[in-house]
């Protein structure tokens, strides 16, 4: 899905009361769109590529245009587009007065994505400062729009594409209304029954994980990373998650914060300690996990946002594997060999040959691999793994192996949907530059990055400052080593599958210690 966004108002560009109406219109739909069109006067060129190059690798095209109709406008943005179908266009109403509750935006743009197959028109709107609703923005089916237009001439790009009074017209749209959004404190709603601990929130907070005993995990985690668990197979560990199938809790010394989910913390102390780049986010954006593959995971494939959102309810899934341990001969398979279709797929799922046409790859230590949404995928036996996500449970399983769980049932395969949402291309990988640098006798390397999330890799030998910002939280995970770092008079020591969580804020970190650190934000 592509957004269409009108900046041709200097005031929805220009900064005001230090957050931006324009990234503010960018970060609402991230999750919902794969590109952005920004429509904006030649005079704003320079502020507007410097805004969207400030959010985390989003593909936008910046169109410029003098005192034109927006309708006229929208058809280019269309032509660019080629054959794109479906879109969210955003005005430029001031929306800096705003406190968008991302939940129900989500709850909006649900309603919104579903409708499309209903042929509708959805206008989102909110409480305006007069008391009447304003609409934030609208998501439609190009075609829908294009036939059932009204007069080109006309200047109000909402007369265009809103409910039309006319009982002639064959428009059918549907009004997505967020209640009680205006002047919400971004989730800080109940300061008042905080807890002393909870309000003096510390700048860094130390993790302890959720386990999994999936069939294929072995006890690595438990042996060579101190994981304590009651569990015989530990297959994997989600040091830092917020997603209701496994909640990571806060270690911390106080009785007010004993045994507190990661969730419940970060929902109380509200979502300024994650940044504003989560500002309008329904959920924790990210998912860290350690995994411990003894035998082959299933293959498998994850949707994009846009079908998981329309089916599951949830975002869809985009990760990283950073290779922590591989045996001799151990390899991971990531997306096809060869171009193929939905067909051949199918029939070779049916009589066992589907490997045949996957792409293995050797995988050794320090190995990075970057899983797009629709890639097959699998993690081969013997493998350990640091992964990095978007927040999000959802896989379809292609292939299994016919194996049987621990009570003699098959595991679910989902191969209608998993054929829906692949990638039938032939593999190629994220192409990163060689970014491997010296700084102060530290080495720093960047390992993937996408619109949900930046990873950075650090081999520590000297004392390391590690500057965080406003704009998102921080997540360090060690996974070699030990070390300590320093904040804000806090000191956490830490050493091999330690998750530590760092509050967003104009502030800096020191690390000491001879480590290995993979750093992730949004």
């Amino acid at each position: 899905m592509k957004c269409i966004i009108f900046a041709t108002d200097e005031n929805i560009v220009k900064r005001s009361s230090g957050s931006s109406r324009f990234q503010d219109l960018i970060m609402m739909n991230l999750s919902y769109c794969d590109e952005y069109i920004i429509i904006g006067n030649a005079s704003l060129r320079e502020e507007l590529f410097m805004q969207a190059d400030e959010i985390s690798e989003i593909s936008y095209r910046v169109m410029e245009v003098e005192n034109e109709e927006k309708m006229k406008s929208l058809k280019k943005a269309f032509e660019e587009c080629g054959e794109e179908k479906y879109y969210i266009v955003a005005d430029n109403n001031p929306l800096a007065d705003y406190g968008f509750l991302g939940r129900q935006y989500k709850e909006c743009m649900l309603g919104a994505i579903k409708n499309l197959k209903l042929n509708k028109v959805s206008r989102i709107s909110v409480d305006g400062s007069n008391g009447e609703r304003q609409s934030v923005c609208y998501v439609f089916d190009k075609d829908v729009l294009l036939n059932n237009e009204k007069d080109e001439n006309s200047t109000s790009f909402s007369d265009e594409i809103a409910k039309s009074d006319d009982s002639s017209s064959d428009f059918d749209d549907e009004e997505l209304y967020i209640t009680s959004a205006k002047n919400d404190k971004l989730g800080k709603d109940d300061n008042n029954n905080l807890t002393k601990a909870e309000k003096e929130m510390p700048p860094m907070i130390k993790l302890s994980p959720a386990f999994k005993d999936y069939l294929w995990g072995g006890t690595k985690l438990k042996e060579k990373f101190g994981k304590e668990s009651d569990l015989d197979i530990v297959a994997e560990s989600w040091e830092l998650s917020a997603h209701p199938d496994g909640r990571s809790k806060v270690v911390r010394n106080s009785d007010d914060m004993a045994d507190m989910y990661f969730d419940e913390l970060t929902a109380k102390a509200g979502k300024e300690i994650l940044g504003w780049k989560c500002r309008y986010m329904s959920d924790f954006p990210i998912l860290i996990k350690f995994i411990d593959a003894k035998n082959p995971l299933s293959i498998q494939v994850h949707p994009n946002d846009d079908y998981a959102l329309m089916y599951e309810d949830e975002y869809g899934k985009n990760e990283m594997w950073y290779i922590l341990e591989a045996e001799e001969g151990a390899g991971i398979y990531c997306g096809f060999n060869r171009e193929t279709s939905k067909e051949e797929v199918r029939k070779k799922i049916e009589d066992n040959t589907i490997l045949e046409i996957l792409n293995r790859v050797p995988a050794k230590k320090g190995d990075v691999f970057f899983i797009k949404a629709g890639t097959v995928h699998a993690i081969g036996a013997g493998i350990m793994i640091c992964e990095i996500q978007q927040s999000s449970n959802c896989t379809y399983r292609l292939y299994d192996y016919d194996r049987k769980d621990k009570f003699g049932n098959k595991r679910e395969l989902h191969i209608d949907k998993a054929l829906d949402v692949l990638n039938f291309s032939k593999y190629e990988g994220q192409n990163i530059k060689d970014s491997e640098k010296n700084v102060n006798g530290n080495i720093e390397k960047r390992l993937a990055y996408c619109k949900y999330f930046n990873c950075v890799g650090y081999t520590v030998k000297k004392k390391m400052e590690i500057e965080i910002s406003e704009k998102s939280f921080k997540s360090l995970i060690c996974v070699d080593g030990f070390g300590k770092i320093r904040m804000e008079g806090e000191e956490i020591e830490f050493k091999k599958g330690d998750s530590i969580f760092i509050a967003a804020g104009k502030k800096k970190a020191y690390v000491d210690g001879e480590c290995e650190l993979v750093i992730t934000e949004v």
